[in-house]
């Protein structure tokens, strides 16, 4: 696992984990998580289920389904959420989606 982290430039990796519902991601990437150093976890359907939340009774008629992935800010505040995170905390990414 030593090829996540360069050590000479100090450079982070993101693993992002897909596939299909069942298939084990969940799984995977807690074990990642716990092989590759200086690792955390990131589902970003949390991000999803936020946005779902907060956006409740005020999203555009064609973001007002039952999936977060139709909200029009979901995919680049999943992207901004990870920037943050690998910024604020200097860790690796195990980045999948849960389900």
């Amino acid at each position: 696992m030593r090829f996540l982290l360069n050590e000479e430039s100090g450079l982070l990796k993101i693993v992002m984990i897909n596939g299909a519902f069942g298939i084990g991601k969940t799984t995977v990437a807690n074990g990642l998580v716990t092989q590759i150093p200086n690792s955390m976890l990131y589902d970003p359907e949390e991000v999803g289920q936020m946005l779902r939340m907060v956006t409740q009774g005020y999203r555009l008629s064609h973001e007002d389904t039952d999936d977060f992935q139709d909200i029009d800010l979901w995919p680049s505040m999943t992207v901004e959420v990870a920037q943050r995170l690998l910024s604020k905390y200097q860790r690796n990414l195990v980045w999948f989606k849960s389900g």
